[in-house]
């Protein structure tokens, strides 16, 4: 049934494209969509050949590309940027981390550098909540970030954390289940109340935590936003924080080369990379693009994806011969035919334009259909993989369905070894030597 209704939407789709192709080769072209429906199993196994490698290449390079992305992302998502310094012992004084940050930005290889300070504090309902004091000028171009993250347009909420120190950016799960509105106060620690300007990240306060027995209770995930200006007008008020400077790395700069030189200038300090959060990448640089040096994990990792990456060239190039053999074969049954039609005054473009047209419909329709079914299997898959990993850190960078310019050049390397089965016989088959078709018209 498949079969039959995917060669009867081949037929329509051969027919219309051959009243396209009468602009270039005029009347002739009517005869391909006649002759090539003469062997319908041939139809029928050239347009399946080509959807199912075309399709397969789609979703694997898909997936590796959407699951590349998402590992990024999360990495991104751990260390807070593309680097992230710390103190090698103890905690990192704020001032000094203040100090670092001004000293990095003026860094020919550094894009933005910004302090900031993790904490915890209590709610008025008891609930702890999970307080990260930034830089509202300098945040922005030194930590990771995406613009849907936050609730309204980002830069005036910037503009009033940087304004007004007792304003906060607040965890929107947090906000949902105690039903804070925005433009609402919440008292942190009894002490001080912030006005709500924002919300951050996603609600996922209707996922209560169970317990043993049935009981269950509101787990705070996530994180909300301070200035760090109201930490210097109440020091008491983030005792523990964890301070450190996010670091954000300029355009095609290693990662691992720039954090080797931060160590080099600030021995005291430590420094993590997205690198040592990604799994099965290897030394990443700020374009995404990775080295050639890893990890055992990694080398295994990437060692499976190369693999498949590879498998699909490999299913391109034998997909582009068997559609050259099917081509080429109707081609050969068709040569009196051919041959005649060019003694009798077919031009070799008018020959080269019926041949390819009997062919290459089909190719294009198949083309169409692999990538609407192979968009859908990444999409598929990213959906399934989401479900499955219902952490904080998933909800907020879900994975996505990408095509970076690495996956858009394979697969159109793929689509032009198809192209190719398909011009390379017609033009071997247009090209008659004269002395050829006095026989074949002799003994026709």
């Amino acid at each position: 049934g498949a079969s039959q209704l995917s060669t009867g939407l081949a037929i329509r789709f051969h027919k219309r494209f051959a009243s396209l192709s009468k602009r270039l080769v005029g009347d002739i072209a009517s005869l391909a969509s006649k002759s090539v429906f003469r062997n319908p199993r041939r139809v029928t196994a050239l347009f399946f050949l080509v959807a199912l490698i075309a399709g397969y290449s789609i979703w694997v390079i898909g997936d590796l590309a959407s699951q590349q992305d998402y590992n990024f992302r999360q990495a991104e998502i751990q260390v807070g940027s593309d680097l992230r310094v710390s103190q090698l012992s103890g905690n990192l004084n704020l001032s000094y981390a203040t100090l670092v940050a001004n000293q990095l930005r003026n860094w020919s290889n550094i894009t933005g550098a910004t302090p900031e300070s993790d904490t915890k504090l209590s709610l008025a309902s008891q609930a702890s909540l999970m307080i990260k004091a930034i830089d509202p000028s300098t945040w922005r171009q030194g930590a990771y970030y995406e613009p849907d993250w936050f609730t309204g347009n980002i830069g005036t909420i910037f503009q009033n954390l940087q304004s007004t120190s007792q304003t906060i950016v607040l965890n929107r799960g947090v906000a949902s289940y105690y039903n804070i509105l925005q433009g609402g106060t919440v008292s942190v620690n009894q002490t001080v109340s912030l006005t709500v300007i924002s919300f951050f990240g996603p609600d996922y306060s209707q996922q209560s935590t169970g317990q043993p027995f049935g009981f269950s209770y509101f787990q705070p995930e996530g994180w909300s936003f301070i200035p760090l200006s109201l930490i210097t007008q109440n020091p008491s008020l983030l005792p523990g924080g964890t301070n450190f400077v996010l670091v954000k790395a300029g355009l095609g700069v290693s990662f691992t080369d720039l954090a080797s030189s931060i160590r080099r200038a600030y021995p005291s300090l430590a420094v993590s990379t997205t690198q040592d959060y990604t799994q099965g990448t290897g030394p990443v640089v700020s374009n995404g693009a990775q080295a050639s040096t890893q990890g055992a994990g990694a080398v295994i990792a990437n060692g499976t994806q190369n693999v498949l990456r590879l498998g699909t060239v490999f299913a391109g190039l034998a997909a582009s011969i068997g559609v050259g053999a099917v081509a080429y074969t109707g081609f050969k049954e068709r040569e009196k035919e051919t041959t005649m039609l060019a003694v009798r005054g077919l031009s070799y473009k008018q020959m080269l334009g019926l041949l390819v047209t009997e062919v290459l419909p089909l190719v294009i329709f198949a083309l169409i259909l692999a990538t609407v079914v192979g968009l859908i299997t990444v999409r598929g898959d990213s959906l399934a993989h989401n479900s499955l990993t219902p952490n904080y850190a998933s909800l907020l960078a879900p994975r996505r369905v990408v095509f970076p310019p690495w996956a858009s050049e394979n697969i159109l390397a793929i689509i032009g070894l198809l192209f190719l089965g398909v011009f390379l016989p017609a033009i071997t088959a247009a090209r008659k030597d004269l002395s050829k078709m006095s026989r074949t018209v002799r003994f026709a």
